[in-house]
């Protein structure tokens, strides 16, 4: 009588019906790969020679490392690697196990979910007293330029009644400046909406709570004084301003220049100054060498005229 099949069975039977048994095994199967997918399961062989897939979230992935297999209390139905066995005095691995990459990507069981906060370029933080500490970084305005790591200090414009909003504002040679707004009754009644408007030629930092009686900057989970504005828009009630305005960054836009055409004009004019050469379309795109640009950059000529069957449409930046 062959005993193999019977001690295979013994084992497999054994773990799942006697589930405060711990049984002991090597990490991997044998071909030697330890990963059976990437949602934290692994091969691991049992002292019988059974290969078996079970979760593994706390020892490394690493080949034929003793390891103890069995369910844990907090999640009795889930056949896991509960620990390392012991056999070494100086553990030839990390003690820590793969990091789960897979399983925290959304929307998988264990999405780790990533604040602001975690994003060091432009991040404020209390520092001492009525100063915050901001993280420099590369900013844009009529140019590149980069803003380093400073304390920014609001004693100057602490309100003698009341709570305002102050915008902190950086121009293209570095100068930060406090930008207050209106002054309401207290920090309670604040909104978003009390935040003053960007100055024209500056680029907005942050904004912070301030108000009379206050000796610092709170930030907490569920309490702050500091207004993150690096992922926000902003509006006007005449329409859309983009952000690239505010920051004097160029400002692309298509438009449709078929209204010009007349049959015989060749000469076209455009709604604004363009900061680069047009990209010109007339049915088909415009080779760069079949037109020219006026010497104020506010129309172009081609070297042909339209007819008035075709559309032109113009795409560039001012």
């Amino acid at each position: 009588m062959n005993s193999v099949p019977t001690l295979k069975k013994s084992f497999k039977k054994l773990i799942e019906t006697r589930k405060d048994i711990q049984v002991p095994a090597f990490m991997g199967n044998l071909q030697d790969v330890v990963k059976a997918d990437e949602n934290s399961n692994v091969y691991v062989v049992l002292q019988n020679g059974e290969v078996l897939t079970v979760r593994n979230t706390r020892v490394p992935n690493v080949n034929r490392l003793p390891v103890i297999v069995g369910y844990d209390v907090e999640r009795p139905n889930v056949l896991q690697v509960l620990r390392a066995r012991d056999i070494y005095i100086d553990p030839p691995f990390p003690e820590v196990p793969d990091h789960a990459g897979e399983t925290h990507q959304w929307p998988k069981h264990d999405t780790l979910w990533v604040r602001g906060e975690q994003f060091l370029p432009g991040l404020v933080i209390p520092s001492t007293g009525l100063s915050v500490s901001f993280i420099g970084f590369v900013y844009y305005v009529n140019g590149w330029h980069e803003i380093r790591n400073q304390d920014i200090d609001f004693t100057s414009v602490i309100p003698t009644s009341g709570a305002k909003y102050v915008l902190v504002e950086v121009d293209e040679i570095g100068t930060v400046t406090l930008n207050s707004g209106a002054v309401v009754g207290g920090r309670e009644l604040l909104v978003p909406e009390n935040i003053p408007n960007p100055s024209a030629g500056k680029y907005p930092l942050f904004a912070v709570k301030v108000y009379i009686g206050q000796t610092g900057i709170l930030k907490s989970g569920n309490y702050t004084d500091i207004m993150d504005l690096r992922l926000s828009g902003y509006a006007e009630s005449a329409g859309m301003t983009l952000w690239s305005s505010i920051m004097g960054r160029p400002t692309e836009i298509t438009e449709n220049l078929s209204s010009q055409i007349t049959g015989t004009a060749t000469h076209f004019t455009l709604a604004h100054t363009a900061t680069e050469k047009v990209k010109v379309w007339c049915g088909v795109r415009q080779h760069m060498t079949s037109y020219y640009m006026d010497d104020d950059d506010a129309g172009f000529t081609l070297s042909y005229a339209p007819t008035l069957f075709d559309s032109l449409l113009v795409e560039y930046k001012y």
